[in-house]
């Protein structure tokens, strides 16, 4: 309903279940570990492997074994201003060493972003 809100109007959303022997207990708390809270950001925060200054590998390319760069991690849950509403956050932002950029892993796991190898030839270009 585009319908403006009156003055004065109590403004709210109401969420109606219709069935028996519904955990009610369990259906708040589902709903309230969704909500954009704090607390609930640290929380999907401290599910994350790495955390912010973490020195970390970057697949920027298709090989697997050679197209990997060092960096950092800047920011948890980035998201760029310019993307459409419907894009949502990316685990991590990296500030890579070669050249100081910003790039992003869109997932956190081991395929896209991983800690430093040894003797690895994370050197490439982002070409």
């Amino acid at each position: 309903d585009e319908t403006p809100w009156a003055e004065g109007e109590e403004r709210g959303c109401k969420l109606t279940f219709i069935g028996k022997n519904l955990d009610k207990p369990a259906l708040r708390a589902g709903f309230e570990s969704c909500l954009a809270t704090e607390e609930n950001f640290q929380k999907r925060v401290e599910k994350l492997r790495f955390q912010i200054g973490d020195a970390v590998e970057c697949r920027v390319g298709p090989n697997e074994e050679t197209d990997w760069e060092k960096g950092v991690i800047t920011e948890h849950y980035w998201r760029d201003d310019s993307w459409p509403a419907w894009k949502t956050s990316v685990p991590y932002q990296i500030q890579l060493d070669s050249d100081g950029g910003f790039i992003f892993a869109p997932v956190d796991e081991d395929m896209v972003i991983r800690t430093p190898q040894l003797g690895s030839k994370a050197e490439c270009s982002m070409n």
